[in-house]
């Protein structure tokens, strides 16, 4: 009788040719002939960067395939390796915060900032309900008060409004409720302010995603490597304001770790279709808010002395919505994630997934890093992906 692939942890992967790869996956998530055949296309294709499979990975006690779709030819196997070493102590676990983005309706040159205040205030149930008679499923939930000083002007009056984005990303929805709330306060304002104008915030401080994961110290090769890792993730995260030029040096550890925990986040984004730059922008922020520039991981030892990491970051990711769903790309890679169930994937499941490949390519560099260094692996996967696409030249 044959056996089923159940299991996202498969020794050999790597190994197999991209039909094989191509049927596992379809086998796991549940795929018919059709969607086999356009997965096989994704991840043969030769006009852009081809779709390829993060394995091993086991999130909240489910088991995932994830697609990834990267230029860059070691992030996957990198995302697959760093999985396979979380597996052995239980998998990842992880939290999302929920879908709170923001938006300001900015008032110029406001004569009196608290008059003003208390004139929108006054009226604030008034433009949510009106805002939210634009979108079924971008809440308007609240809006809060700042005033924005800077120089050779008079103080600009924020009003930072909250949404419910569920399962969508939310910009254009968000842009068009908060321009009718700008034409709303406008009228309010009179006389108040100069202009008023809205627009969505990519700062994401409330959409979060944290990860939790442990590592035996035997599966990154011993004490002494595990050593390394919890002291280059101290000198990621020392925080300490410091001279221009300590900062400057403090710096270049947190930026690239940073970079490389992006390369595997950005890539199942591109397969999802999503939003990379809202992702990026928000991330840039988070690292620096009220800190000192700091990494989005934290390695250290747990009570036995094994590896334990903390991963906070802004998850401004979607499952519905934008272009997801749009292309064949996006349409198969959610296909995959949910193993079919497509209804049932949410963006708090996503956003888990993305958190949990940061974290398993922030391990694989920092393992590399931390032993024989980062090229050796790198540049071998480099080089045989020049091979592979010098080969195909010759035979197209």
């Amino acid at each position: 009788m044959e056996t089923i692939q159940s299991t996202s942890r498969v020794p050999g992967y790597s190994r197999m040719s991209l039909t094989e790869r191509a049927g596992l996956v379809a086998e796991f998530a549940n795929l018919n002939m059709e969607e086999k055949g356009t997965l096989t296309a994704l991840m043969r294709r030769r006009d852009s960067p081809a779709m390829d499979i993060g394995m091993n990975f086991r999130i909240n006690g489910e088991e995932y395939m994830v697609p990834m779709v990267t230029e860059e030819a070691s992030v996957v196997p990198a995302a697959s390796n760093g999985a396979r070493m979380v597996w052995n102590a239980g998998g990842f676990n992880a939290v999302y915060t929920g879908s709170a983005m923001n938006g300001q309706v900015l008032m110029r040159e406001a004569k009196d900032a608290v008059l003003l205040q208390k004139l929108v205030n006054g009226k604030k149930e008034e433009i949510i309900e009106k805002a939210n008679e634009l979108s079924t499923h971008i809440r308007m939930m609240d809006a809060t008060f700042a005033t924005i000083r800077h120089r050779n002007r008079a103080p600009t009056l924020a009003a930072n409004f909250i949404f419910d984005t569920g399962d969508a990303q939310g910009a254009n929805r968000i842009n068009g409720q908060l321009e009718l709330a700008a034409r709303m306060i406008c009228e309010l304002a009179g006389e108040e302010c100069r202009s008023v104008k809205g627009i969505v915030t990519n700062l994401s401080n409330q959409r979060l995603v944290m990860v939790n994961a442990h590592v035996k110290a035997e599966d990154v090769g011993g004490r002494e490597i595990a050593e390394n890792i919890v002291w280059l993730s101290d000198v990621s995260n020392s925080g300490v304001r410091r001279s221009a030029t300590e900062d400057e040096s403090a710096m270049c550890r947190p930026v690239t770790e940073n970079k490389g925990i992006m390369n595997g986040v950005e890539a199942v984004l591109r397969a999802m279709d999503n939003d990379t730059r809202a992702e990026h922008s928000a991330v840039e922020a988070y690292v620096s808010y009220r800190h000192a520039y700091h990494s989005l991981t934290m390695w250290e030892f747990d009570n036995a002395g094994n590896l334990m990491c903390k991963l906070t970051m802004p998850a401004q990711v979607a499952t519905r919505g934008g272009a997801v769903g749009l292309y064949d790309q996006s349409r198969i890679a959610k296909r995959i994630l949910s193993r079919g169930n497509t209804e049932e994937f949410h963006v708090g499941e996503f956003a888990c997934v993305v958190g949990s490949v940061a974290v398993a390519n922030n391990l694989a560099a920092m393992r590399a890093i931390a032993d024989e260094g980062i090229q050796r692996g790198h540049m071998k996967i480099f080089e045989e992906q020049q091979g592979a696409l010098s080969m195909r030249r010759r035979t197209s």
